[in-house]
């Protein structure tokens, strides 16, 4: 065998760095495309989220002929609609834990007289916190027991309400299970009194979501479908949030977004951050840390963008519609439009962007 057979064929050091730049190119190029199907997957079972909150919300109304409340106390120191779903969630047991802990839910017309430790009718049996709150001739009512560590069930942590693509931490500072989906409370214009920057105290029937924070603890703020007279299908439900200015990964405050509700702190007056938010040209989408126009809220130092509906989807937010469909919504949605969507009965019914 001569030299030249026995010679090996190897790479030269050129060879092997033209191979090494055409898998960094492929790879380059690959990439952009496998993050966008990982995002698709999460954009999907976001919107599956949202879709069964809108069935559970439905099935909740087709029980108790309204929807559930927002918030039945203007400091916000109460359960939201999160824990009142549960049972329509297959999270019976979570409720359980919670009632067995002291939490009181209950769902009663006005009028009805209730006995501080005996059977509320239909609606089960349970010792009512004391002071309590009482029945009157007022709408409907609810009633509830504050926001506290019912049995750790505050602290679970559910898949079903949060966001895959979101970044804020499962948990708020005091170890409060997130939210990635808060309800509507509507366009934005009761909110401020005189000026943007002037925070306002709206009565039921100026407010204009399907979802009310109750003014002076009067516990009245619930709606019911026939309210809807702008129709379900032009009307936002909930949507998602994300970080926002006084709401990120670092700066947890009490109006971090939470399933149980409420503010994590047991007070803050106004702020409904972590169950509910508003539409229009101040609460815009996707604002995140902006302040627009500096405004900030009176009250709480907080700003529109803690105020605003936001995600981490390109583009825009996925809201869950009064029938019970789910949107994608481009955050350069008119904000007019984007108001009249919050709406539910302003007369100016409106089609929903792409459908």
């Amino acid at each position: 065998m001569n030299s030249r057979q026995r010679r090996r064929w190897a790479f030269t050091l050129v060879e092997l760095l033209v191979v090494i730049a055409i898998i960094g190119i492929l790879v380059a190029l690959l990439l952009p495309a496998i993050q966008a199907a990982r995002e698709a997957a999460r954009r999907t079972q976001c919107s599956n989220n949202l879709k069964q909150l809108g069935i559970a919300m439905h099935n909740f109304h087709d029980t108790y002929k309204n929807f559930p409340i927002g918030q039945a106390n203007e400091d916000n120191i109460y359960y939201s609609w999160g824990p009142y779903i549960l049972p329509f969630m297959e999270l019976q047991s979570v409720q359980d834990n919670m009632k067995s802990a002291g939490a009181w839910f209950g769902y009663l017309k006005s009028g009805n007289n209730i006995d501080m430790h005996g059977s509320i009718g239909a609606y089960g049996s349970w010792t009512l916190p004391s002071p309590h709150p009482q029945s009157s001739s007022d709408s409907y009512r609810n009633f509830f027991q504050t926001s506290n560590n019912h049995g750790g069930m505050v602290a679970e942590e559910f898949p079903a309400f949060m966001c895959p693509s979101d970044v804020l931490p499962k948990e708020d500072n005091n170890g409060f299970g997130k939210s990635n989906y808060c309800a509507c409370v509507g366009d934005d214009s009761p909110w401020q009194a005189q000026s943007a920057k002037s925070w306002g105290s709206p009565s039921r029937t100026q407010q204009t979501g399907m979802f009310r924070l109750a003014q002076s603890n009067d516990y009245t703020q619930v709606v019911g479908m026939a309210e809807v007279t702008d129709g379900t299908s032009n009307t936002i439900m909930m949507g998602e949030v994300t970080e926002s200015y006084f709401i990120n990964p670092t700066a947890i405050s009490s109006c971090f977004p939470l399933w149980a509700g409420s503010n994590n702190d047991g007070g803050g007056q106004w702020r409904m951050n972590a169950w509910g938010r508003l539409c229009g040209p101040v609460c815009s989408m996707n604002q995140n840390y902006k302040i627009i126009g500096n405004v900030q809220w009176k009250d709480t130092g907080l700003t529109a963008s803690d105020y605003s509906f936001s995600s981490k989807h390109p583009g825009g937010a996925q809201f869950v519609l009064g029938d019970g469909s789910v949107v994608f919504l481009q955050d350069s949605i008119d904000t007019t439009l984007y108001a009249r969507l919050a709406a539910i009965n302003d007369g100016n019914p409106v089609q929903v962007p792409g459908r």
